[in-house]
């Protein structure tokens, strides 16, 4: 189970959405919504009972939609219940808030929308409000189409697909009845050569993840191989530490990606049952994604419209944890990193008058110099200066 998945009304259900006229009865109906990459997210605008339009994330590895709750409040939205969550961090429990009278993109229109409130930590920030789930695509034979930017849905069925690569049993429920949630995407992809089920999910804004035990299958969770540190973050709260490591290659939909980027959970916190991990939007936004209800097949066709995801992680090779008195104590240091060869080591303590500058200065850019105060038990404190180096 992963960070958004828990038992609700399903999203998209064929009887809720409206497809409107069409010239031409004798055409195949289609609906047009618009969408847009912006960063590492993909959007669709929203109106909800006549206000808007408001940005809200396509999220194909949600079962069901989510929304802002203060922004659910200012809209007044009615509150129907409560569902529990499991991720990132453990359970939760969310409210659920209906919408009446919902439009995506300019496009398909639905009455009624159920969505899991969010607030605090997982809050989805000021620039998107919500997140739709995985039934836009699955539910209805769709196009998520990133070259043109729309999705498409087609109520008739759609038109023949050439140049693009099937992946059968790909729309995958939870579970059974109306309350199993939006079915979601999966696929197959070959990392280092091994296999594994992944999760094809858009609302991830990076590339690969991978549990704990794939990644040992495949020789990745090594503490000799170089590793940059990092802490996923979910609706309930923080996981432990992972690894980012670069593998040797991913083969996925026809293609094949040579040293990609991968983060490697840890052993504490599974990913899902059935699964290997997750392939998230870094690499699905390289492909135009299409659905077959009755099959439950996925098509995907590659193009080059959407240039690489610059690649990122932490080039200091430090985790820091806050403590008390502005200290942070090193939770993580990765292998083959600046922090390594300083010999900076789990349980040290970083001084700071200003903590912010501190991230600020080991989360820069290639070539900076990160200036820390350091120490270690009772002895004296000493400065180290780190320059961040690409080191995976």
């Amino acid at each position: 189970m992963d960070r958004r998945d828990f038992l609700s009304t399903a999203l998209f259900g064929m009887s809720g959405l409206a497809v409107g006229s069409q010239a031409g009865a004798a055409e195949p109906r289609v609906i047009v919504s618009k969408v847009q990459l912006r960063g590492s997210r993909v959007v669709m605008a929203l109106t909800i009972g006549g206000q808007g339009p408001f940005d809200f994330l396509l999220d194909t590895g949600g079962v069901l939609s989510f929304i802002n709750a203060d922004f659910a409040e200012q809209l007044k939205m009615q509150i129907t219940g409560q569902t529990a969550a499991r991720g990132i961090g453990g359970r939760t429990y969310l409210p659920v808030y209906l919408a009446r009278d919902v439009v995506f993109g300019g496009g398909a229109r639905q009455t009624s929308v159920a969505f899991a409130g969010l607030n605090g930590a997982f809050r989805l920030g000021s620039d998107v409000h919500g997140a739709v789930a995985a039934g836009f695509l699955t539910a209805i034979d769709s196009d998520l189409d990133f070259e043109a930017g729309e999705w498409r849905a087609y109520p008739d069925g759609r038109p023949p697909r050439e140049g693009y690569v099937q992946m059968k049993n790909a729309l995958v429920a939870e579970g059974t009845g109306p309350r199993a949630g939006s079915r979601r995407l999966f696929g197959d992809a070959a990392i280092d050569g091994r296999d594994g089920r992944f999760l094809l999910d858009t609302g991830a804004p990076g590339g690969v993840t991978v549990d704990n035990a794939f990644a040992k299958r495949v020789g990745l969770w090594n503490d000799a191989r170089p590793w940059a540190p990092t802490r996923p973050s979910g609706i309930a709260g923080a996981a432990g530490i992972a690894r980012v490591v670069r593998a040797g290659s991913l083969d996925f939909a026809g293609t094949r990606t040579e040293r990609p980027l991968v983060t490697l959970r840890a052993a504490s916190d599974g990913i899902g049952s059935n699964q290997n991990g997750i392939i998230g939007l870094g690499v699905l936004r390289r492909f135009n994604l299409s659905t077959v209800t009755s099959t439950r097949d996925l098509w995907l066709k590659e193009h080059r419209v959407e240039p690489p995801v610059q690649e990122r992680y932490g080039m200091s090779g430090l985790w820091l944890d806050r403590g008390g008195d502005d200290r942070w104590k090193v939770a993580a240091v990765g292998t083959g990193s600046p922090a390594a060869a300083a010999g900076i080591a789990v349980g040290d303590i970083v001084a700071a008058a200003d903590g912010s500058d501190v991230l600020r200065q080991i989360g820069g850019r290639t070539g900076a110099i990160a200036q820390l105060t350091v120490s270690r038990g009772s002895a004296p404190a000493r400065p180290v200066a780190l320059t961040l180096t690409p080191y995976l």
